[in-house]
């Protein structure tokens, strides 16, 4: 039904691996990649080893945030050359942005934890981690990153808005609940994309 030459072009338009080998090798490689990221989550999100080290240093909680902000920008310039290099493993170079996200949200979690333990804007702080997560993004042209942005950007909103309700019952900021401040959010956000 086609032409030589369209039969040809298609012929030369298909790749494949050139044995099994390379097919075991790609899904190992996401196996090391999927379990390096488990690890580290749970290194990091249990935090106790943290604590435990902040606690025998005598670190301040900003010293750990600032360690940890050199790391997402040091696993930040990584990741850029890593998608330079190998622009092909696009699974593999999104695989490591989880890094990045990981490790710029402790930083921001510690700095805010620095201040004092009443502190009353932590939404503020959830939305410098959407704005370093949005640049970071940008940087590295990652929907991960974009992602965790949207999610940083509703949860420093609905966040931050219960800090302001009013006092007795947390439940409504001038007038709204929480069904309808993210309704204005959403609302918000579409009028800006039109624009």
């Amino acid at each position: 039904m086609l032409d030589s030459p369209k039969a040809e072009e298609l012929r030369r338009s298909i790749s494949s691996y050139r044995n099994e080998f390379d097919s075991v090798a790609f899904y190992a490689a996401i196996a090391a990649v999927s379990c390096a990221l488990l690890a580290f989550g749970a290194l990091v999100l249990d935090e106790k080893w943290i604590e435990r080290l902040r606690r025998f240093f005598a670190f301040s909680e900003i010293f750990i945030g600032f360690i940890f902000g050199i790391v997402a920008f040091s696993l930040a310039w990584i990741a850029k050359r890593r998608k330079r290099k190998y622009a092909y493993a696009s699974l593999a170079n999104e695989s490591f942005t989880v890094l990045v996200a990981l490790t710029l949200g402790i930083s921001v979690a510690y700095f805010t934890r620095s201040f004092q333990p009443t502190y009353y804007y932590y939404g503020i702080g959830i939305f410098v981690a959407a704005v370093l997560y949005g640049l970071q993004a940008v940087y590295l042209n990652s929907k991960i990153l974009w992602t965790c942005m949207l999610l940083a950007l509703i949860s420093s909103w609905a966040t931050q808005t219960y800090a302001w309700s009013e006092a007795p019952a947390k439940a409504y900021f001038l007038g709204m609940n929480y069904p309808l401040r993210m309704t204005l959010l959403a609302c918000s956000w579409f009028c800006a994309a039109c624009l």
